[in-house]
């Protein structure tokens, strides 16, 4: 082996150490660890014992964080079937079944690897089967627990924890809902059914012969827009107005002073101030009034009139015609 072949692999030893830092400087534990997690460990076996299973497994996590031991982990995935979450337990007692032990490996670990596999091949029949169906001819998405179920788990046993759960199916036309309660090894179906089109639109108001798609109003609505018009066109007279007063009266400011009293009496542009001035109020005070009146009265819930021999009138508004017909 020549110098560059040697170079070439010493180049190819310290990348694999850089890319997979975990295998190359993998280390044990050292005792302060190692005594900590055993800590931790006899604390969850206490829980365990006094029935608090969720207190117990927290404190198993816990110690696996620090030491990842198959005793941890077949201690972890009792607290889980003991919590009713048999799915998790399955997969935690497959993990403990997949961890490679050194050959000096402790009894106690190897035994645990062995409970783990037998305590999972009699969990595993054990375990409650859905069955959801959806009958939908729409784009649909479908929820179990809350947790989108894939389209790929329809029409197929799906291996549930026992106890209750929620399946919702949504799609443009609805939703349907079901709740099921699943027992030790039991295979259940669900059907949902949506439907295939969206919401009905709710049903236009009566067209007469003449009418292009307008809708048809009620006379208060109909006095409502006309004020409406009006005061929008009374207050856009009176800013008008008012953009026009200001410029006449800086003007004449500068010429007849602030209080505007040194003006001649022929002075042109003084009258057509005092003239404009009138009108101006007019505008803002009727534009107002209109405008609030216009607003009461379209925010005024619509009459209905089909009692025998009631007289009834409407305005009819479209985007392209305007008409008006009565009943009497």
């Amino acid at each position: 082996m020549n110098w560059r072949t040697s170079l070439m692999l010493v180049s190819l030893v310290a990348l694999a150490e850089l890319v997979h830092p975990s295998v190359a400087f993998a280390a044990e534990p050292d005792d302060a660890t190692r005594t900590r997690a055993r800590s931790l460990g006899e604390e969850g076996n206490a829980r365990f014992d006094q029935g608090d299973f969720k207190g117990a497994l927290e404190l198993y996590d816990r110690a696996s964080a620090l030491v990842n031991v198959p005793t941890l982990g077949l201690k972890s995935a009792r607290c889980l079937v003991k919590l009713g979450r048999w799915i998790e337990a399955s997969e935690r007692y497959l993990a403990v079944t997949r961890m490679t032990l050194p050959p000096d490996a402790l009894d106690v670990h190897k035994e645990a690897v062995s409970l783990a596999d037998t305590e999972r091949a009699a969990l595993l029949p054990k375990i409650p089967n859905l069955v959801v169906h959806v009958a939908t001819t729409k784009a649909f998405s479908t929820t179990l627990d809350g947790k989108p179920l894939p389209a790929a788990l329809l029409d197929v046993k799906v291996p549930v924890d026992p106890g209750e759960h929620t399946i919702v199916a949504t799609s443009a036309g609805g939703t349907d809902t079901s709740n099921v309660t699943l027992a030790e090894a039991e295979l259940r179906e669900v059907s949902l059914a949506l439907a295939a089109d969206g919401p009905a639109a709710p049903p236009l108001a009566p067209k007469s012969g003449g009418d292009t798609g307008g809708r048809w109003l009620s006379p208060i609505h109909g006095v409502g827009i006309a004020s409406l018009a009006l005061g929008a066109a009374g207050l856009g007279a009176g800013i008008g107005t008012t953009v026009v007063l200001a410029g006449k009266k800086s003007d004449l400011q500068s010429r007849c002073g602030a209080e505007l009293k040194s003006c001649p009496r022929n002075d042109a542009d003084a009258a057509s101030y005092n003239a404009l001035r009138v009108p101006s109020t007019v505008a803002w005070v009727l534009g107002g009034v209109f405008a609030t009146a216009g607003v009461v009265f379209v925010a005024l819930p619509n009459p209905k009139h089909e009692k025998p021999g009631a007289t009834a009138m409407e305005l009819g508004i479209s985007p392209t015609s305007m008409s008006f017909r009565g009943r009497f």
